[in-house]
């Protein structure tokens, strides 16, 4: 186990506590669509429909700018694409691993929750399965931001930004089948993710408390109202028939306030408490976010076998288990489960605002 950890001094501890909060709504996400679509939450619809609304506006939007955030300081540390194709070629491996994985899962399991994936399904990699779509995503947008390299200049910086926000406004809303299009309607934070910065991220450290917080509460008030009176609002990553122009503004709006004040907060709360168990969640984002459907839906589906039928009951089981069992797969069973977290006897690297554990994060 100690061969996979080193120890950063320059770890930015409450990006990770960002993550980890990221990658719990993710987890929460599909355990909620699981129970709506499992009939489980009648009894009161509005609020898991909101509650799937709040989630995900917000948990892929926040990955794509997390993601976004490190790859500046990592490119200009090390300007070499051996270490970008490391990157890529570790994303295109995972993908293809975890293909078969949920592929297998899948099918195996139709019998059991309806499903219809089928062989063809597992083996036609253009259309991602599930989740999967955003490790082709990160290639895609890794690809590109390097060869764009907006940070550089500020021609390239508003040409990306420019270029980007209009492939976002075209993309959100409409849930696109194919690898290269999937999710790209997120990327718009990954350009902004990289525009900022790790270092300038760093720099709300010197800010003081009595600026920060009234602006942390007053983009969270808005953030809040906007989500209480808006009608509907649209998500950016799955299809939205009843998408509108205001629904649409609304949604991109919202998404870019959850993000805002969630840095904010994540700041200031770092400053007068340690948030060590979403620290370590987040370190181990990837793997949970990889291996997490494979738990929620099985555990969905035992519960109500054995005659469970409270959504809180399933929901709170469910996400103990859709965090925690991947978990224990990345850790206690680090030696046994390695080849389908990292590239087999692999070059690892790590992101520049540094863990604790040498492992590879969004």
């Amino acid at each position: 186990m100690s061969s996979h950890r080193r120890t950063e001094t320059s770890r930015v501890y409450w990006l990770d506590a960002l993550r980890g909060l990221a990658i719990i709504a993710v987890v929460m996400g599909h355990i909620n669509i699981g129970l709506m679509q499992a009939g489980l939450t009648n009894k009161d619809p509005e609020f898991f429909r909101a509650l799937h609304t709040l989630l995900y506006l917000v948990h892929m939007p926040l990955f794509a700018f997390l993601f976004g955030l490190n790859i500046p300081s990592a490119w200009e540390k090390r300007q070499s694409w051996a270490y970008a194709g490391l990157r890529i070629w570790l994303f295109l491996y995972l993908y293809l691993v975890w293909t078969l994985i949920q592929g297998s899962f899948e099918v195996f399991g139709a019998r059991f929750s309806n499903g219809e994936t089928s062989w063809f399904d597992v083996l036609n990699i253009v259309y991602p399965l599930a989740h999967l779509w955003y490790l082709p995503w990160m290639i895609v947008i890794y690809t590109t931001l390097i060869l764009l390299k907006p940070w550089r200049s500020v021609a390239r910086a508003m040409s990306s930004i420019c270029l980007f926000s209009i492939i976002s406004w075209i993309s959100w809303g409409v849930d696109y089948p194919e690898f290269y299009r999937r999710g790209i309607a997120i990327a718009i934070f990954a350009v902004i993710g990289a525009l900022i910065g790790t270092e300038r991220v760093k720099n709300l450290d010197s800010v003081k408390s009595a600026l920060l917080l009234p602006l942390a509460l007053t983009v969270s008030i808005i953030f809040v109202v906007l989500i209480s009176v808006a009608n509907h609002l649209t998500i950016p990553t799955l299809l939205d028939a009843e998408i509108t122009l205001e629904s649409k503004i609304l949604g991109m709006l919202v998404s870019c306030l959850g993000i805002v004040s969630l840095l904010l907060w994540g700041n200031l709360l770092s400053r007068s408490v340690r948030m060590s168990f979403l620290e370590v969640i987040g370190t181990y984002s990837l793997q949970i976010y990889l291996m997490h459907l494979l738990f929620t839906p099985t555990l969905r589906i035992l519960l109500m076998k054995v005659g469970v039928q409270d959504p809180w009951i399933i929901g709170a089981v469910s996400l103990i288990g859709g965090v925690g069992l991947p978990f224990i797969c990345a850790t206690v069973f680090y030696r046994q489960t390695s080849w389908i977290f990292d590239l087999p006897r692999g070059k690892s690297y790590r992101a520049k605002h540094s863990t604790k554990y040498n492992i590879h994060q969004f």
